[in-house]
């Protein structure tokens, strides 16, 4: 399956701009695979190889949140056929490993996957119009500032 080539990961960085224009480059096309996403968010937001600007787990005034946003089915994956569960078990191990997990599905995916992986039911949205998104970020952000302030 081509997916248009993959897009370049970037470290954790407080260079929105940088950011901005990774977003900007990516190229929506071929098929979904976000247990891989998944893994590499994971990756960015530890403290151990290959990624290693993460805090690692209980670092005093750190959170670790980790935003997953899909608009399709797991449709490909290089290691199993069975690839939703294969993302259950990475949405498990990144929640034990104290990450927040929101999960966006957009348009179309596998609801009752996305919904047991977030953190909680107010940390899953379901967006049917792609001019939702901008409300849904601002809830998460909202979110996330309740959740910095009461710890």
């Amino acid at each position: 399956n081509s997916c248009g080539g993959l897009a370049e990961i970037i470290p954790l960085t407080s260079d929105l701009q940088a950011i901005r224009n990774a977003a900007d480059n990516m190229i929506a096309s071929g098929s979904t695979d976000v247990p891989l996403g998944m893994a590499w968010g994971w990756h960015a937001l530890s403290s151990g190889v290959p990624l290693t600007q993460g805090s690692p787990p209980g670092t005093e005034n750190k959170m670790r949140v980790m935003l997953v946003l899909t608009d399709g089915d797991n449709t490909a994956h290089r290691w199993s056929n069975n690839i939703d569960s294969r993302m259950s078990k990475i949405c498990d191990n990144v929640k034990a490993a104290n990450i927040t997990v929101f999960t966006v599905r957009v348009i179309d995916g596998n609801a009752n996957l996305l919904k047991s992986c977030a953190s909680s039911p107010v940390h899953y949205f379901n967006v049917t119009n792609a001019n939702q998104l901008t409300p849904v970020f601002e809830q998460i952000a909202s979110t996330m500032s309740k959740m910095r302030i009461s710890k």
